[in-house]
Order: C-alpha cells, then structure tokens, then sequence
C-alpha cells in the first residue's frame, strides 16, 4: 500500500502564506519615505538600520550579477535535456517525470518573476543608473536560490554517481550562499526585499519537493 505524502502540502501552504502576508505587511507597517526621491518602505527602521551598518558595495553588486548568469546556464541546460528526451522519444510521457516536474516550476518562475517586475511593493534604497528601481522581493535571489536548490533536488534523484553529485551539490549550494551574502553586502536591496526573496523560494522549493516526493512514490 502507497504511503500517503499530501501532508508534505503543509509545509509549502504555511511558507506561502507567510509570505503574502509579509508581503501585505510592508505596505502597512512603518511605511515613512526614507528612500531615494522620498520613496517609502515598509519596517523603515529596521530596514534603514541595517542598510546604515551595511552600506553600498558596487564591488559586491557586480559579482553577484554576474554570478547570477550560472543559475539561468543551469536551467537552460535542462531544459535543453528535457528538449532532446521529446525529441528522442517524440512523446512527452516519455521524457523523465523528474525533467518535466522541473519544467513546470521553471514556468512558476518565469511568471513569478514577471509579476514582480510589474508590481511595486517598494523602491531600492539607492537610485540605480539615476533611476529608481522596483526591489521587493530581490529576484536576484529568489530565481538563484529557486534554480540551484531544485537543482540539487533533481540530482538526488536521477543522478547514480554520488560523488558527483554530492561534488555537484557543494558547488551548487556555496555558489547560492556567495550570490545571497554578495546581494546582502551590496546595499542595492532593503533587508526586506532580501527576505522576501528567501521565503518565496522556501515555500515553492518545498512545495517543489512534495511533488517530486508524492511523484516518486506513485512509480514505486
């Protein structure tokens, strides 16, 4: 008899609703105009607290930039894989369930990520270019650690050689901690923008790996 999983769905319910009312929060709480061209933002004080300690970091700005582009090559790569097993077998039933869960959370990211840069909930705390930007959640880390983390999943499962993976796995995880730390340091995000970030990631990686979980124990 298959062991029933759908109480993993509890963990991903609960981490989403946090943060949509986290979300919802920064609109109503400790909102002055504190920011560039009197932009306001929600938990002000802490927010500006810590962007006074941390101060702004181009250096560490640039390299998490740039670091960012590893995370959208992984991605790419399998898509590119998940492409060839259609193309090989010329049925999607045919391609690994693990590839094409995986495809439909990289749609869930795309159409997340597009929502939120059409979306103000708040403005950087720096002028970017002269410009004020849209900076809540950092999307920056929430595709990064989306991507690299279900990037780690997958390999648990489809991967046999496990010094590899787990190789693959320390490179993959120490790349999402320097490009969070980078965007930390920077100062080109509130304190809050950051965290939104992390917990949007938590409730759909979780919400991720119930899937994969309840998927895996269907085939068994």
């Amino acid at each position: 008899m298959k062991k029933n999983l759908h109480h993993l769905y509890f963990v991903p319910i609960i981490t989403l609703l946090l943060f949509i009312l986290f979300t919802i929060s920064l609109t109503y709480v400790d909102v002055p105009p504190i920011g560039p061209l009197s932009s306001s933002v929600g938990y002000s004080t802490l927010n500006h607290l810590i962007h006074t300690k941390i101060g702004v970091n181009m250096l560490w700005f640039e390299v998490s930039d740039w670091l960012g582009i590893i995370p959208i090559v992984i991605a790419f790569f399998y898509g590119i894989t998940g492409l060839i097993q259609l193309i090989q077998y010329r049925n999607i039933k045919k391609v690994n369930p693990n590839i094409i869960a995986l495809g439909v959370f990289y749609i869930i990211i795309i159409g997340l990520y597009i929502f939120f840069e059409t979306i103000t909930v708040n403005y950087r705390p720096i002028l970017m270019n002269g410009i004020l930007e849209r900076s809540y959640p950092s999307t920056h880390i929430f595709v990064s650690t989306c991507i690299l983390f279900s990037a780690v999943l997958i390999n648990r499962n489809m991967m046999f050689d496990n010094l590899f993976r787990k190789i693959l796995e320390i490179i993959f995880l120490t790349l999402l901690f320097i490009i969070v730390i980078g965007r930390l340091l920077s100062g080109v995000h509130w304190a809050t923008d950051l965290f939104g970030g992390l917990l949007l990631s938590i409730g759909l990686l979780s919400l991720f790996y119930t899937l994969l979980q309840i998927q895996n124990a269907r085939n068994k």
